[in-house]
């Protein structure tokens, strides 16, 4: 049973695979190897032609029956419990479900001072700091159409950046090679906030958590200590999830980052 999942794993990985190169990838002999892609391909989870295999529609039945608002929702739960109480903030789990954002779990900093989740859905991601790092860690083909249908929710700069679209991406990109996603904003009573990915096993990218405090407060929160408990506590998920180890190193802030100006 788990080679045949660790095929599954190797075979989501690549797209596209023959039996030897998937042999080789799994550690298995080839006789092996091809005696579980032929049962997995009878099962129809998997579907070869011409000697190479992709996941079939068996698979593609159990992946769309995972609802990840129900399935995360407690685990993440008392990890923002934990991560307000230390850093100070209010915290966030945030998921992205077609374009629209999702809020799957919220813990109000234990001040008198915090930010608000504002709302279970965003129809613009890119409003939120988890938000945005989803867009950039995991929808990289929707880029121009996610910044596209941003500027048309929000033609207001104060509630959003004026940026062109080139600048949309080319933040995106940044967040997308250092794994920080940092928001701020002209609008006094908006929040600021600073988010990164968790991981599942393989690597992939399927939620993000993050800090917000009102924008006045923004050098208390966008500074290394809460990025600092921000990484533990994704990393805990992260290994939850069965993802070990993070696939990126722990990011520090570019001093470009640290306490922003509004933007």
């Amino acid at each position: 049973m788990q080679r045949a999942l660790d095929l599954l794993e190797i075979v989501a990985q690549t797209g596209e695979i023959g039996v030897t190169e998937l042999a080789n990838e799994a550690g298995l002999v080839v006789s092996t190897t091809h005696s579980l892609v032929r049962t997995l391909a009878r099962r129809h989870y998997l579907l070869g032609v011409n000697g190479r295999y992709r996941l079939g529609p068996a698979a593609t039945v159990l992946s769309a029956g995972w609802d990840p608002m129900a399935s995360l929702s407690a685990i993440v739960a008392p990890v923002l419990d934990d991560l307000s109480a230390g850093a100070g903030h209010a915290s966030t789990a945030t998921v992205v479900v077609g374009r629209d954002a999702r809020i799957i779990g919220f813990a109000q900093a234990p001040g008198p001072v915090t930010a608000t989740a504002g709302g279970k859905t965003w129809s613009d991601p890119l409003a939120l700091a988890t938000g945005r790092l989803l867009v950039a860690m995991a929808h990289e083909p929707e880029w121009e159409a996610i910044v596209d249908r941003s500027h048309q929710l929000n033609p207001n700069p104060g509630v959003q950046p004026g940026w062109s679209v080139r600048r949309w991406l080319n933040e995106l990109r940044s967040i997308q090679r250092t794994g920080i996603a940092v928001k701020t904003s002209r609008d006094p009573r908006a929040a600021a906030g600073i988010a990164v990915p968790i991981w599942a096993r393989g690597g992939a990218v399927i939620a993000s958590i993050g800090c917000s405090a009102p924008t006045f407060l923004v050098g208390d929160l966008v500074n290394d200590a809460t990025l600092d408990a921000l990484w533990d506590a994704a990393s805990a998920l992260s290994a939850e999830l069965g993802c070990d180890e993070p696939p990126i190193p722990r990011p520090r802030l570019a001093p470009s980052q640290a306490a922003p100006n509004a933007s």
